[in-house]
Parts: C-alpha cells; structure tokens; sequence
C-alpha cells in the first residue's frame, strides 16, 4: 500500500481530507482517506499516485489548492471500497487512477512527460478562455485587456506583444473541475 508520511508538530490535530492532492516527492499523490492527524504525531496516511512518470527527482511535498479531478477521486474511491471489503486495507486501485487520468490528459490533448493529473487542470481553464467569446480593450497602462464573462467561465488576461503577462480565470461550472 502507498503512504505518505504527515507530520504534526502542532498542539492540535490537523485534518487532511479525501482527494486532497498533495505535489512533489517522486510523484504526485492523493489522500485515499480523510484522517484527523493527532497533535505531536506522525502518521502513515493511504494514498495514491498522480503521476507515473517521475521518479528521479524527488521535491518536498506540499498540498496542493486544488484535489484530485471527481473522475479520479471516484476511481480511487471505488478500489479502497474494494480493499476495505476484501482485505480491510484503506488501498486504492492505482492500475483505475492511472487510467482516468491518461482519460482526462487525452480528452484535455494535455502532453505530460509525467502523465501528472496536475497538468489538466490550468490548461484546460486556459484553453476554454481562449476560445470564449470576449472582448478586448487597450490595457490601464501597457498592453491588452481581455476580458470574458458567460454562463461558465469568468476572467481576464494582460497581454502585451500577443505574451500573457498574466491572468485569472474562474470557472463558474460546480460540476467539472479543471
């Protein structure tokens, strides 16, 4: 079974929720769980894999603002339900998460050298503000202004020379999760 390791140097206990998607390590991971981590402890939390293809080059990990994508969370879901049933073990089906997020990155025509669950979610909201009918107009000081406002998207970008220089988008659809 796959674990991270959490630790809690706190006076209270911390709480780390189900599909929180946690970066860095070898690879990408997911709570298969939501536990309560005592204060003062170190705990083994069940997780699963993100990411198949980065191994090399192990980074601290830090949680991440967004949780794993629903489909993914629901596949995993679905193998630590089979596990509890069968062996009372909190393990996630890693061959099921592994083949939504390959799903997700080729519905998305997402390229990740890692096969990240990660990559889908900016470039897919970048890519849906791309193509949404918005409006243009010459930026407060340097630059284009774009702005976008349906029933499903939200945003506004700065460019200057055809470069994003930044911007911020906001899905308004409860449903899908990029």
């Amino acid at each position: 079974m796959q674990t991270l390791r959490v630790r809690n140097p706190g006076d209270k206990p911390v709480l780390v929720v189900e599909g929180e998607h946690f970066i860095g390590g070898k690879q990408n991971r997911a709570l298969n769980a939501t536990v309560l981590v005592p204060a003062k402890a170190d705990l083994e939390i069940p997780v699963s894999c993100l990411e198949r293809g980065r191994w090399g080059r192990r980074q601290a990990y830090r949680r991440d603002e967004a949780f794993a994508p629903n489909r993914v969370r629901a596949a995993q879901q679905a193998g630590v339900a089979r596990s509890m049933g069968q062996r009372g073990s909190r393990e996630g089906d890693q061959s099921a998460v592994w083949r939504e997020v390959d799903e997700m990155l080729h519905g998305a025509e997402v390229e990740s050298s890692t096969d990240a669950a990660a990559a889908t979610r900016v470039l897919e909201l970048a890519r849906r503000f791309a193509s949404a009918p918005g409006k243009e107009a010459p930026g407060v000081g340097v630059g284009v202004e774009r702005r976008v406002a349906d029933k499903r998207l939200l945003g506004q970008a700065l460019t200057l020379d055809g470069a994003v220089v930044h911007a911020a988008f906001f899905t308004e659809d409860p449903i899908r999760e990029v």
